[in-house]
C-alpha cells in the first residue's frame, strides 16, 4: 500500500500550547498540512490569531484555516486580518465559504476574484453541495469537503473534477475534513459537535442529501486497531486527508496521541 497524504487540524479554541506544539509535530512528521477552523458563535476562538502562533512554531507545513464565512467576511477584511497576523501567504490554504445566506455562489465568485488580487496563496472553496462542487471546480485552487463519508466524497470530487474539465482546466486538489474522535471523552465530544452541525440549516440539508447522520461520518474509534481500520476506508479516496482530531481533552497529550496514530495508519515517513 502506499501512503495517503495527510493533514491535521484542530478547532482554533484549542489552548495555543496544544495547537502550536499539534501543528510543531505535524510538520516533524512530514505531514502536509495544519488547519484551523474559523469558528462562528457558539463556538469560540480565532481562527487567523492562533494559526499564526502555528506559523511562527513551525517553518515548511502549509497551514489552513477552515474555513472563513464570507457572509461574516468581506474579501477586503479577510485580506486586512492576513496582514494583521502576519500569515505567511506562501504557506497558506485560504479556506472560504459562502455562508447559510442565500446567494452563496456569486458571494463565493466575487470573493474568489478579489482574493485572487491581493493575495498571492491557495484558495480553498468549502463545498457540501453538488451546485458549490461544480462551482469549485470552475475557480478553486482547492476544494474542502466536510461531514461526509468515503462514498459520497468520492462523488463530490467527481463533480469537481468533471467541472474542471468541462472549462479546459485543471481539476482543483481535494481535501477532507475526517472527524476523529479517539481518547477518553471524545465520544461526548462527538456527539455535541455532530449535534451541533446538524442543528444547522444548510449541514442538515447535507445529511440529508447523503441519508446518513453526522455521528455516522465521523470516526469514533475506542481502540489503535479500530482507528487504524476506520481510516483505511479514506485511503486514496482523496488527495490529501486532513484529520479533524476531537480529543476528549485539548490537552497536548490527547491531541498527539490522535495524530500519532494517524501517522501509523496512513505510513506517514518521519524526518
Amino acid at each position: 500500500m502506499t501512503a495517503q497524504p495527510l493533514g491535521f487540524g484542530l478547532a482554533a479554541g484549542a489552548p495555543e500550547e496544544t495547537i502550536t506544539a499539534a501543528a510543531l509535530a505535524a510538520e516533524r512528521a512530514g505531514l502536509l498540512s495544519f488547519w484551523l477552523t474559523y469558528p462562528s458563535p457558539p463556538l469560540s476562538g480565532d481562527g487567523l490569531l492562533r494559526l499564526s502562533a502555528a506559523a511562527r512554531a513551525t517553518s515548511c507545513i502549509d497551514l489552513g484555516i477552515g474555513v472563513i464565512p464570507l457572509h461574516e467576511h468581506a474579501a477586503t477584511a479577510i485580506i486586512n486580518d492576513l496582514a494583521e497576523y502576519q500569515i505567511p501567504v506562501e504557506r497558506l490554504r485560504l479556506g472560504i465559504g459562502s455562508g447559510p445566506i442565500a446567494g452563496s455562489l456569486d458571494r463565493v465568485r466575487t470573493a474568489t476574484r478579489e482574493l485572487r488580487r491581493e493575495v498571492d496563496c491557495e484558495l480553498t472553496i468549502a463545498a457540501l453541495g453538488p451546485r458549490m462542487c461544480t462551482l469549485a471546480g470552475e475557480i478553486a485552487d482547492s476544494v474542502l469537503l466536510n461531514w461526509l463519508d468515503p462514498n459520497h466524497a468520492r462523488q463530490s470530487a467527481e463533480t469537481v473534477r468533471d467541472a474542471a474539465r468541462r472549462v479546459g482546466r485543471r481539476a482543483p486538489l481535494i481535501y477532507a475534513y475526517v472527524r476523529v474522535a479517539y481518547g477518553l471523552g471524545s465520544d461526548a465530544r462527538l456527539e455535541r459537535e455532530a449535534r451541533l452541525y446538524s442543528s444547522l440549516p444548510f449541514y442538515a440539508a447535507h445529511f440529508e442529501r447523503m441519508g446518513l447522520k453526522a455521528n455516522e461520518v465521523a470516526i469514533h474509534a475506542a481502540t489503535q486497531a479500530d482507528l487504524r481500520a476506520r481510516l483505511d476506508t479514506w485511503r486514496g479516496v482523496v488527495d490529501e486527508v486532513i484529520i479533524r482530531a476531537l480529543p476528549g481533552q485539548d490537552t497536548i497529550a490527547d491531541t498527539l496521541a490522535i495524530l500519532d496514530v494517524c501517522i501509523e495508519a496512513f505510513e506517514v515517513v518521519r524526518e
